[in-house]
């Protein structure tokens, strides 16, 4: 070992960084139409149209010209001399002569393999389907497929992006120091290395890292990425502890992950307004930058693999207090992240730094590691100690760390006046003067709809058993080939027997490679199925965990599956945040084209006071408050939804529907020489009178905003606030979003979705709270049982379950004629002996059948989805929101029946629709009236037959329209069980639909 400190790393920083430029493009032959079409060897060479069109790139890419730096890592071999990009390119995927090449380029090899290689097993390419006609799709990690890749798309970018790669790598062999001397320096290779990942991904990640399926799900960004954190990561134990070969025995590289936790959600709760939500969550995307600025760039340590608000994980080499090792100054690297983080949190949060206890050949227990909780996390002791040494002020109201008008150092003594008199630290003061990202409002009161109200929609996917590999594995790996698993585990059952060779198995050998070793044509002998065993099963997550299962299974299973491959674990979060992220990109749909503003003269009280710039304040017309804020020409802009306002003031919805007539109404409301009161807001001391306004004119301010407010958009999580009556309708998006892209998986990848509906006026605090908590649910595991054998529809089977539901599961793939054999699979109960399907999973050893072979009776395991709403009337509410251990509402009696399963969304609003059709809105009120006093008086449950029947009386004899509805039976059971009673309280007492008899209008639909 060179020593416990990382000075190593930052002396020879340009050589381990241009290594790692090398690795990012050893497959510039995959990005490439030929590589899609039939030429798959292309990933070992220089496309010709690069060579003859970019010739300059070429001698970049072939020339020795790296090797003048790479001559200083320590690999023990002469053979560092003559390498260069080339090196990587042609020589990658040579692992059968691996022991010829230097020792930079057995690295790569090794990395490829544990990046790319691994995740195919060893299926022979006929096992794999292979797409056809150069229509190739790169699937979702969940089996969905869109659209095929355009292939004359790709080929322009491709141009440009050899362009780019000229230039860029240009620049890097002019500005490098190839003697060593003198490096390039950080800031250097930061300004460098940012741009040009991000131009990889945008091109890489729009193609696939191999176009057979099931491995089409893995994109080449994906696949690059992963190879890159291996080779990286070996890299730099070269240089910690010493070199090893690989490919000796004994000498394989393991990996440690080294995790940054900040519990970023839980400080984004505790702000009170969005300005300050939004500069909290761009303060965690800082501060996290920085770290991976130190991990990947100062001490080029390893690469980062996940990263979401509260916590950043990075693959770093097997060394055990690595944390503690020492940078600068001699301070530990925990210590030096810390300080890092402090420089744009103000010392806020306190991080947790651990390295995972375990190591692998591979990154399975990294799932573990994002999952598992971490303690509270506050600002340090020595930190309070400084800030409060010698002072007697009040504690800030918005941050609770720092005292009133601290940190104005270089703002002066009248913006520290200015927080003290808002009960703020000067730290969140400046926090709260936000703007609009992404064209989304920053005001509460915008997003409000006319009935002045919103919603917080909060959802999450249980990500923890996908992330360790274990629902990857509920995958199929091979095509239809007349072998099943049954028939590979009964051959795997004599692997204890001495030399028996593999290409002694007559199923196994048809589909999967035996690796005789051959000398001048002959065949001298296979590997041993224990050869196998060691080769695939012993350090992978199936020999390292998983003791249930016996080794055949074991071997049966890794032959089997698709493998949770690290560039496989990782699709899957990239695949849920882009979920995430199309969902937030829906919101446009609500755009409001303008604000209305208002002209005028204002006179302070004092006259000593003015309207600060990009601030809000409270005006007052007639006695009624509304928002307000200062543009940049120190304009008034009304922050307020305009219909409520208008509803505020005392105006019907339907007298101003249209821009013309809002523009006209407050035109007139807010006349020429008419006088408003001006208010500053202050916390919890109510509003401060500061002055009046004048005004001059109002008129329309064209600028328009989403009004929404996105508050997280992470891989496992989504969190944003709507107006109240969009709530349902974006609900039912994610819903039919989630059952179209997750169809097959459905059963395996549970979403929980939360809607809080809320006063605009609400803390938010405590709105955040509510939502957390929704999501927060325990997601249990249940026993479905099927009504019926599955049917086929079209391209999707039908499964009717007997607790009502049915799902619909797409059985091709996007092309809409392959057979999807590997992904719509369910866990049953039992050994499933008569299903040629059927395989053996991870989860306590139960077996999965492939959805075209599920029968009547069978019972199936399922993660099922949720669906929860609340109206938080105080914010005391939040607490009534939980959950016992079966995953039902704790509190109130009357709420018993939620959680809904989440294919309830659609069938709720059927409902309305039916009662708003043949009922009055008296008539609605009264029915659930008695029926829940009377619930409430008998202190009945749901299977109480005298309960049942006063149910069953008052529903007959409702005064429905034309009679009772045929569906009255189903309503009924729905009084009895409380969800009528949920239904009419979300329709008619939280979103304030008017219900109408025949009144089909869109607002009645809501």
């Amino acid at each position: 070992m060179i020593g416990s400190d990382l000075s190593a790393l930052a002396k020879n920083r340009d050589a381990l960084l241009l290594a790692e430029v090398a690795m990012w493009l050893h497959m510039p032959g995959k990005y490439h139409e030929e590589f899609l079409g039939k030429n798959h060897r292309l990933d070992v060479k220089i496309p010709k149209d690069l060579s003859d069109n970019f010739p300059q790139l070429s001698e970049l890419l072939t020339d020795g010209w790296p090797a003048r730096l790479w001559e200083k890592i320590p690999l023990s071999d002469s053979g560092k001399g003559s390498l260069s990009f080339y090196s990587f390119i042609k020589n990658h995927r040579d692992r059968e002569k691996a022991k010829k090449h230097a020792n930079l380029i057995k690295l790569a090899i090794d990395a490829h393999g544990r990046g790319s290689g691994s995740e195919k097993g060893v299926l022979r390419r006929e096992s794999y389907e292979k797409q056809d006609g150069g229509t190739v799709y790169l699937s979702t990690a969940f089996g969905y497929e869109v659209n095929p890749i355009d292939l004359d798309a790709l080929g322009s970018r491709k141009e440009k992006l050899y362009g780019y790669l000229k230039d860029q790598l240009d620049l890097l062999k002019a500005s490098l120091d190839l003697e060593g001397k003198n490096t390039w320096g950080v800031e250097n290779w930061l300004h460098w290395r940012q741009p040009f990942l991000k131009r990889l991904k945008d091109d890489f990640i729009t193609s696939v890292g191999d176009t057979r399926r099931p491995v089409n799900d893995v994109s080449l960004w994906d696949q690059i990425a992963a190879s890159v954190a291996f080779f990286k990561t070996e890299l730099a134990e070269v240089f910690l502890k010493k070199w090893k070969d690989p490919f000796e025995n004994g000498e394989q590289y393991k990996y440690k992950t080294l995790r940054v936790s900040l519990q970023g959600i839980e400080f984004l709760s505790q702000s009170s307004r969005i300005p300050d939500v939004l500069a909290r969550r761009t303060l965690i995307e800082k501060g996290s930058e920085l770290i991976k600025n130190v991990i990947e760039i100062e001490y080029p340590l390893g690469l980062e693999i996940y990263r979401d608000a509260g916590r950043i994980l990075f693959l770093v080499p097997e060394i055990d207090g690595l944390q503690d090792y020492r940078v600068k100054n001699g301070i530990p690297l925990k210590d030096y992240l810390q300080e890092k983080f402090n420089a744009v949190s103000d010392h806020e949060i306190e991080l947790d730094i651990t390295l995972s206890s375990g190591s692998s050949r591979n990154v399975f227990f990294s799932g573990k590691e994002i999952s598992e909780q971490v303690r509270p996390l506050t600002p340090s002791f020595a930190y309070l100690k400084k800030i409060w040494e010698n002072r007697q002020e009040a504690r800030c109201e918005i941050c609770h760390v720092r005292p009133l008008g601290f940190g104005a150092e270089d703002r002066g003594g009248s913006y520290s006046q200015k927080a003290r008199e808002r009960n703020m630290c000067c730290v969140c003061l400046g926090r709260l003067e936000g703007s609009s990202e992404n064209g989304e409002t920053v005001w509460i009161d915008e997003v409000a709809d006319a009935n002045g109200r919103i919603a917080l929609i909060a959802a999450r996917f249980d990500l923890g058993r996908w992330l360790n590999g274990e629902m990857i594995s509920t995958f199929r790996n091979l095509k239809e080939c007349g072998v099943t698993y049954k028939n590979i585990l009964e051959e795997f059952k004599v692997m204890e027997e001495p030399g028996k060779k593999l290409e002694k198995l007559e199923k196994y050998s048809k589909i999967a490679e035996t690796y005789a070793q051959k000398k001048h044509g002959e065949t001298l002998g296979g590997l041993t199925i224990y050869g196998l065993y060691k080769l695939i099963v012993k350090d992978d997550d199936l020999g390292e965990a998983y003791p249930s299962l016996s080794e055949n299974e074991k071997l049966a299973l890794a032959v089997w599956r698709k493998t949770p491959s690290f560039a496989r674990v990782r699709r899957v979060w990239e695949s849920t945040q882009a979920f995430w992220e199309d969902i937030r990109q829906e919101f446009r749909h609500y755009k409001v084209d303008y604000r209305l503003k208002i002209i005028g003269s204002f006179t302070s009280i004092d006259n000593n006071t003015s309207l600060a710039l990009f601030n809000p304040y409270e005006a007052e017309n007639n006695g009624t408050k509304f928002g307000i804020f200062t543009n940049e020409n120190k304009e008034l802009l009304i922050i307020e939804n305009l219909h409520y306002l208008a509803k505020k003031i005392g105006v019907l919805p339907q007298q101003i529907e249209t821009r013309k007539e809002l523009v006209s109404f407050f035109s007139e409301e807010f006349c020429t020489g008419k006088t408003l009161n001006i208010y500053q807001p202050e916390e919890k001391k109510g509003d401060k009178l500061i002055g009046t306004l004048e005004i001059t004119h109002v008129c329309p301010e064209e600028t328009p905003y989403l009004p929404a407010i996105t508050i997280l958009v992470e891989p496992d999580r989504f969190m944003a606030i709507v107006p109240a009556e969009k709530a349902m309708e974006i609900s039912t998006l994610i819903k039919e979003k989630y059952e179209k892209e997750m169809a097959k998986v459905r059963n395996r990848l549970p979403v929980s979705l939360g809607v809080v509906f809320a006063r605009s006026h609400i803390p938010l605090v405590a709105l955040m709270d509510a939502g957390r908590r929704m999501i927060n649910q325990p997601l249990e595991q249940q026993r479905w049982v099927l009504k019926s054998d599955v049917k086929i529809d079209g391209d999707s089977y039908a499964i009717c379950f007997d607790n009502g539901i049915t799902w619909e599961i797409p059985v091709k793939m996007g092309d809409g004629k392959t057979e999807d054999i590997w992904y719509p699979y369910f866990y049953v109960e039992g050994v499933p002996g008569d299903r040629l399907t059927a395989f053996k999973g991870l989860n306590s050893g139960a077996w999965l059948v492939h959805v075209k072979e599920l029968k009547k009776g069978d019972v199936v395991s399922i993660f099922p989805s949720k669906f929860d709403f609340e109206f938080l009337g105080s914010t005391s509410l939040r607490f009534e929101i939980s959950y016992n251990l079966e995953g039902k509402r704790r509190e109130l009696k009357n709420k018993t029946s939620r959680p809904y399963l989440l294919e309830k969304i659609e069938y709720f609003k059927d409902v309305w629709l039916l009662l708003i059709k043949k009922l009055e809105r008296s008539q609605i009120k009264s029915i659930i009236e008695i029926i829940e006093a009377k619930r409430e008086e008998w202190n009945v449950n749901e299977d109480d037959e005298v309960f049942k029947n006063f149910v069953h009386n008052v529903l007959q004899n409702a005064h429905w329209e034309n009679g009772p509805p045929p569906e009255i039976s189903n309503l009924e059971m729905m009084a009895v069980n409380g969800e009528l009673r949920d239904i009419v309280e979300l329709y008619m007492n939280v979103l304030k639909v008017k219900p109408a008899r025949g009144n089909h209008s869109k607002e009645a639909q809501a």
